[in-house]
């Protein structure tokens, strides 16, 4: 687990309770998320209801296969295709869309992992925002008031 944040000392008591401790590094503060990411076979997105959902747009540019708390943006990030999501605050939901991926071979979290690569380049890259934007001028300038992003 990265980070060091207010949660720290809570997260590290629920490990040794369950008696998982051994089995969970606790990082601290890393300055390398992008390439952990890309190193994990799964990312988990606990947050109920992000405005934007920037660490699942994160993993999904580094291929990782995602599950994510089905609320806010992350059912706008993650389609039925390529994402698995759960009811935020169901434990036994998490814990089932964990089971699905882990359950599926390296090749078919990758292939998955590819998929939102894809998607995360195409709708939420820094390129194709401006490409969008700029398709948006351009049909402006040449009198269609029509704005909306063709997709």
């Amino acid at each position: 687990i990265a980070g060091a944040g207010a949660e720290l000392v809570a997260l590290r008591s629920l490990a040794n309770s369950l008696g998982v401790a051994d089995s969970v590094e606790f990082l601290g503060f890393v300055d390398d998320s992008i390439e952990r990411m890309a190193r994990a076979a799964l990312y988990l997105a606990t947050a109920a209801a992000e405005p934007f959902g920037l660490s699942v747009a994160e993993a999904m540019s580094t291929a990782s296969a995602v599950v994510a708390a089905g609320g806010g943006a992350h059912l706008e990030l993650l389609d039925a295709a390529s994402g698995a999501t759960y009811t935020p605050g169901d434990v036994d939901d998490a814990a089932r869309a964990l089971r699905f991926w882990c359950e599926r071979t390296d090749a078919e979290r990758r292939q998955t992992g590819a998929k939102l690569q894809q998607r995360q380049r195409q709708d939420y890259s820094t390129a194709g925002h401006i490409q969008r934007l700029t398709d948006v001028y351009h049909r402006l300038l040449q009198g269609d008031s029509s704005t909306a992003p063709e997709r």
